[in-house]
């Protein structure tokens, strides 16, 4: 059963209890109501009645017409309940009084008289051989008045007034009907605006299910409409929300392929070019083609090509286990100041032999202590001027800087090339990305960055790019001071 057609049929059950128990209410309700007042009714007539015969007791067409005018029936009797006359509304009359009333309703004119006042009850008549004298077996109850027949300040008898309860509530039949009308209408509006209700509902909950079906055939652009504040609404919202979630994450999963594509063509490039230089120059000494005064030279481009495929295999698997968490950091207290001269003093020759100056300023000699792990930081200067030289112009100098800023020593490298776009300096520090500028020297699988960030990020310090397109980039870390001096005992941290 669709969720529409129970929401139509709770509604059209509720309203039918509701009203099927309002309608049982208000007719006990009415009932009781006009019960009362035919009592009040019958309590004045009576004691006009009785006041009236007070004064000619025996004149029976007084009597008759009373019953008449009143419409009910009229009962009069002696003070010793011995002799009595019942005359009906249309007139007939009966006499006698054991044949006329029951026990209880002379135990009822007894207490009158008693009280010397108007009293009114209730009898019940199911069958009974008084109903029948009243012809009145349809009837089930009897609203009864009764006041004492006074003269000259003595009881002289008894005038009753009877009305069966039927009569009395007649218009309730009118009352119940118009209950029923009323019930009908509602349950058919109630029908008619949980339809409504329903069909809005699962209109919208219709959007949320197309929606996620379309996202499932691959449509992540699919939104839900986010028409209320109510609890349908804030599922388009969480709906919308993730679908958003996923959509970026595929995005970035797409891109994420395309980058490893890119960088399985590069990776293949660059292991492609140095085993290809190995094997050329290994079979030409093996042939005997290169000559004495060249073996030498041939040796060490042997060695440079094996040590720059090791270097690309290396950076793999340090990549592997940084984005795994695995990689282990050797920390101990250094003085970077002193460090980074010695680093940069050994890596000018060789950076001078390419065409390209490496220079270095630094505070004094000003001892700047931190704790790291000093074969990761060499990995990481070593990344970021191999980076530099790469996009430096011949001729031109890699500037290595040391700055203090509040808690923490900033290392910069800057080089005077082509200078990184805006666009580009977003994905630098991802793993596999590579710029797309074509002035770019070879060399390189894209990973150098991105090692950077996981070394520089585990030692708690950050990373960061200022570029100017056409002047240049620098690139910088941050490494936190260490609150002892350098030469002191840290300790190794994993």
């Amino acid at each position: 059963m669709r969720i529409g057609t129970k929401l139509i049929l709770g509604f059209v059950a509720v309203l039918g209890l509701v009203g099927g128990a309002l309608s049982v209410g208000m007719r006990s309700l009415t009932q009781g109501i006009l019960v009362h007042q035919t009592e009040k009714l019958m309590e004045q007539q009576v004691e006009t009645v009785a006041a009236r015969l007070g004064q000619t007791p025996r004149e029976m067409i007084q009597a008759r017409s009373t019953a008449a005018l009143l419409d009910t029936d009229l009962f009069v009797s002696d003070r010793n309940l011995e002799t009595g006359l019942l005359i009906s509304k249309d007139g007939r009359v009966r006499t006698g009084v054991g044949t006329l009333m029951s026990e209880d309703m002379l135990q009822f004119l007894s207490q009158t008289m008693a009280a010397g006042h108007t009293q009114t009850t209730v009898f019940p008549l199911h069958g009974t051989a008084q109903a029948r004298q009243l012809e009145r077996s349809e009837a089930h109850s009897l609203i009864a008045a009764a006041a004492p027949l006074v003269r000259g300040g003595q009881v002289l008898g008894v005038v009753m007034l009877a009305r069966p309860v039927e009569e009395a509530t007649r218009a309730l039949l009118t009352v119940s009907a118009q209950i029923l009308f009323w019930t009908l209408l509602g349950l058919i509006l109630a029908a008619w605006l949980s339809f409504l209700v329903a069909r809005t509902l699962t209109r919208r909950i219709g959007q949320v299910s197309r929606a996620a079906n379309a996202m499932a055939e691959g449509d992540l652009s699919h939104r839900v409409p986010e028409e209320s504040n109510d609890e349908i609404g804030h599922l388009a919202r969480a709906f919308n929300h993730m679908a958003g979630r996923v959509e970026a994450l595929v995005v970035s999963l797409k891109h994420s392929e395309t980058l490893r594509r890119d960088l399985m063509a590069s990776i293949a490039h660059e292991l492609r070019t140095p085993t290809t230089s190995i094997r050329g120059f290994a079979e030409a000494l093996k042939d005997g083609v290169v000559p004495d005064h060249r073996r030498a030279r041939t040796y060490e481009i042997i060695h440079g090509e094996a040590e720059r495929l090791t270097r690309l295999i290396e950076d793999l698997f340090d990549l592997a286990k940084l984005e795994a968490g695995q990689l282990e950091m050797r920390m101990q207290p250094m003085d970077l100041t002193h460090w980074l001269q010695e680093f940069v003093r050994t890596q000018r020759d060789q950076l001078e032999r390419s065409g390209v100056g490496l220079e270095i300023q630094v505070p004094g000699q000003t001892p700047v202590p931190i704790l790291a792990d000093q074969d990761r930081l060499e990995q990481v200067l070593q990344n970021l001027i191999d980076n530099a030289a790469r996009y430096s112009p011949a001729g031109a100098a890699v500037a290595v800087s040391l700055d203090l800023v509040p808690a923490a020593a900033r290392v910069s490298v800057r080089d005077y090339g082509p200078g990184v776009p805006a666009a580009e300096a977003e994905h630098l520090w991802e793993p596999y990305y590579q710029g797309q500028d074509s002035g770019r020297r070879k060399g390189g699988a894209g990973l150098g960055l991105a090692i950077v960030r996981s070394i520089v990020t585990a030692h708690g310090g950050q990373v960061g790019l200022d570029s100017v397109p056409g002047q240049g980039a620098c690139f910088w870390f941050t490494l936190p001071l260490s609150p002892g001096p350098a030469g002191e005992t840290a300790g190794s941290l994993v």
